[in-house]
C-alpha cells in the first residue's frame, strides 16, 4: 500500500508540472514578436525620416533652382548693360572720329617700324603752328568738307580794287562773295547741328524720332536707341528681377489643414511671378514623398519657407544698393539677394563749328572748331552683387507617421529642414569701390586703378 501510495504521489507530482514549458514558449514567442515589431517599426520610422528628408531636400533644390534661373536672367541683362556701352563708346570712338586721319587708318603704319597710336583725336591747323593738341574724341560727321581734319578751314579771300574796278565789285562781285560765304557759314552751322544731334542721339535718343535728316547720313547708326534710355531700362529690369528673388519667405505653414493641392493650387492661381519659387519647392517636396504607398506621409506633409532678416545695407537709405527703387517699398527688403548700381558721371564731346572771318588774311566764312562737352551724368553703367549678402534657401517640411506597430496614441510627428545655395550667372565684374553710395576707382597693388580705363571726363 505504501510503494501505491508513493507511487500515486509522484504521479500527481508529474501531472502538476504540465504545460510550464507552455507559459515560458508563450512569453517567449510575445516577446520576440514585440522586439520584431520594435526594430521593423523603427526601421519603417527611420524611412519615413529618410523619404521627408529627401523630399524636403528636393524642395529647397528646386526653389534654390528658380532662384538661379532668375540670377542667370539678371546676370544676361547685366552683360547686355555692358554692351550697350561698349556699342556706345564704339559710335563715340569709331564712327563719330571716322573722318579724322588717326581713327580712318588705325593698324596702319607709317613706316616699317613705328605704327601709329592707335586713338590719336588731335585735329591739325591749316597755316598755324598751334593745333589742336587736346587727344579728346569728339563727335563729328563729314559732310563733303574737310570740317573733321583740321582746327580751322580756310575762308573765302575777298577781292581787291586791283581785280576788278570799284563800281564792278560794288554791282557784282560783292553780291557773289556775300552769297558764296552765306551758304559756306550755313553748311558750317548745319555741320555744327549735325554734330550735336549725332551725339544726343547716341547718348540721349530714342528711335529715329529725334530727327528725320540723320536718316540720310551714312555711318551714323541711329536706328538704335539712345544709351542712356536703354541703361536705364535694363536697370529697371534687373531691379524687377532682384525684387522677385527678394520676395519674403513664407514662414507660415502651408497646408494647415491637410489639403495640400487645394492650397498650394491658390497660391498658384495669384499669378504673381515671385510665387514661383514656393509652389515648385512644395510639389516638388510632395511628388517626392512617393506614389500611393506613402499616402500617410503625404496627406500630412505640411512646408513653409525658413525665415530670414533683411539684410543690413551700409549706407543707409541713400546706398547704391537702393538706386531705382522706391522708398517705403518691398523691394527694399534684401532677404536673398543684394545688388549695387554703379552710376558714373559721364562727358562726352561733340565738334561744333563756328563761322569766322580772317582779319589778317582777309577772308571771311571760315569754320572754326571746338569741342564741346556734352554731360551725360549718373549713366547706369551696371551692377555688382553685394558678396556680404548670401542667397541661401531653406525650407521645414513636417508630416505624421503611424507605422507598423505603435504603442502611442495618434500619429508621430517628423520633421525636416534644408538649405540649398543657388548656382547662376556672374553678376559684375568688380569695376569700382563702392563705400555706401559712395563709387571710386578700385585700386590695382596700389599703384594704378583698374577702372581708369572705363570711365573719361568730368569728375
Amino acid at each position: 500500500m505504501q510503494k501505491k501510495s508513493r507511487k500515486n504521489e509522484n504521479s500527481q507530482k508529474v501531472l502538476s508540472e504540465n504545460g510550464q514549458l507552455s507559459i515560458f514558449l508563450a512569453i517567449t514567442v510575445v516577446f520576440f514578436i514585440t522586439a520584431v515589431a520594435f526594430v521593423v517599426n523603427i526601421g519603417l520610422f527611420v524611412k519615413a525620416k529618410i523619404n521627408l528628408q529627401n523630399a524636403v531636400d528636393a524642395g529647397a533644390f528646386s526653389g534654390a533652382a528658380v532662384q538661379a534661373r532668375q540670377l542667370t536672367d539678371i546676370a544676361y541683362l547685366n552683360w547686355e548693360m555692358r554692351n550697350t556701352y561698349k556699342e556706345w563708346m564704339f559710335k563715340y570712338y569709331v564712327l563719330g572720329n571716322l573722318n579724322t586721319t588717326a581713327v580712318q587708318n588705325i593698324g596702319a603704319t607709317k613706316n616699317n617700324n613705328i605704327p601709329p597710336k592707335m586713338m590719336d583725336f588731335t585735329v591739325g591747323r591749316e597755316g598755324a603752328d598751334d593745333p589742336d593738341l587736346n587727344n579728346i574724341p569728339s563727335v563729328c560727321i563729314q559732310l563733303g568738307d574737310q570740317y573733321c581734319r583740321i582746327y580751322k578751314t580756310p575762308g573765302l579771300p575777298r577781292m581787291t580794287n586791283e581785280i576788278i574796278s570799284q563800281k564792278e565789285l560794288a554791282n557784282f562781285g560783292k553780291d557773289i562773295i556775300d552769297e558764296i560765304a552765306r551758304r559756306k557759314s550755313a553748311q558750317c552751322a548745319e555741320a555744327s547741328r549735325i554734330n550735336f544731334l549725332v551725339a544726343q542721339k547716341w547718348a540721349y535718343g530714342v528711335g529715329s524720332a529725334t530727327d528725320q535728316s540723320l536718316d540720310n547720313i551714312p555711318n551714323v547708326g541711329g536706328d538704335r536707341p539712345g544709351a542712356f534710355p536703354k541703361a536705364i531700362e535694363l536697370a529697371l529690369r534687373i531691379r524687377n528681377l532682384e525684387a522677385i528673388v527678394n520676395k519674403a519667405p513664407r514662414r507660415e505653414t502651408i497646408c494647415e489643414s491637410g489639403n495640400c493641392e487645394t492650397q498650394i493650387q491658390a497660391i498658384s492661381d495669384e499669378n504673381e511671378v515671385a510665387n514661383e519659387r514656393v509652389v515648385k519647392a512644395f510639389y516638388s517636396a510632395w511628388r517626392n514623398l512617393g506614389g500611393e504607398k506613402n499616402l500617410e506621409l503625404k496627406e500630412t506633409f505640411k512646408m513653409s519657407e525658413l525665415g530670414v532678416a533683411p539684410a543690413q545695407i551700409e549706407g543707409g537709405d541713400k546706398s547704391i544698393s537702393y538706386t531705382f527703387i522706391p522708398a517705403n517699398n518691398s523691394a527694399r527688403n534684401k532677404y536673398f539677394l543684394d545688388l549695387k548700381l554703379y552710376s558714373i558721371n559721364f562727358v562726352n564731346f561733340y565738334t561744333m563749328l563756328t563761322p569766322v572771318s580772317d582779319v589778317d588774311r582777309n577772308a571771311d566764312a571760315g569754320c572754326q572748331m571746338t569741342k564741346v562737352a556734352m554731360p551725360v551724368p549718373a549713366y547706369p553703367f551696371g551692377y555688382l552683387k553685394n558678396p556680404d549678402v548670401m542667397t541661401y534657401y531653406g525650407i521645414k517640411g513636417e508630416s505624421r507617421f503611424n507605422g507598423l506597430f505603435n504603442p502611442l496614441k495618434g500619429q508621430i510627428p517628423l520633421t525636416a529642414y534644408s538649405l540649398a545655395k543657388p548656382f547662376g550667372g556672374r553678376i559684375g565684374p568688380r569695376l569700382f569701390r563702392t563705400v555706401g553710395n559712395k563709387i571710386t576707382a578700385l585700386a590695382d597693388q596700389g599703384r594704378r586703378y583698374r577702372s581708369s580705363a572705363y570711365v573719361f571726363g568730368l569728375e
